[in-house]
């Protein structure tokens, strides 16, 4: 299975002081990859442009994607 993160457009900013530093998480089974961090002028709108191979053994398997926001403390779910 390939995955192709292009971009988002997120509906709120999660920070006060400064910009978010977005990334995408996406699990299937066991296997978990995150695309690059977006830490220049982000906002709300992250362009990643990447793509992302799985190995898939059983086809009833679901993706689960969450975009997340890079800190310093612990990182924060966008969306």
């Amino acid at each position: 299975m390939e995955v192709r993160a292009i971009d988002a457009n997120l509906t709120r900013n999660t920070e006060v002081f400064g910009k978010m530093d977005p990334y995408i998480k996406m699990q299937v089974g066991d296997g978990e990859v995150q695309s690059t961090t977006v830490k220049e002028n982000a906002g709300i709108h992250p362009k990643w442009d990447e793509s992302f191979r799985f190995q898939i053994s059983n086809p009833m398997l679901s993706l689960k994607l969450s975009v997340m926001d890079k800190d310093v403390s612990a990182d924060d779910c966008i969306g």
